[in-house]
């Protein structure tokens, strides 16, 4: 299946596209999409999402699902369906 994923602030500049397009298997969590393009993506563009240590998705890392945040669905473990749009961004901080 087919989602569509836009990229935001540095995962954008890290990645150099702003928006991906992936092939995933039926019933893959958002949990394995970030897995296959943190690993796909090199590891800058890795770093910016996943403890190098544990593989897990760093705490400022905010990601939407068909527009709704993932902690108000089914967190990381969200099914992902065909045609679902999934947007990451960083939290951002400034002064």
């Amino acid at each position: 299946m087919q989602v569509k994923i836009r990229l935001f602030d540095r995962l954008r500049a890290a990645s150099g596209k702003s928006t991906l397009s992936e092939d995933m298997q039926e019933n893959s969590t958002l949990h394995e999409l970030v897995e296959k393009i943190a690993t796909e993506r090199g590891t800058e563009f890795g770093k910016l999402l996943l403890d190098p240590t544990t593989k897990m998705i760093l705490p400022n890392v905010n990601i939407l699902v068909n527009g709704r945040h993932n902690r108000f669905i089914n967190g990381l473990n969200t099914r992902l369906k065909e045609g679902d749009l999934v947007d990451i961004m960083t939290a951002m901080s400034g002064g």
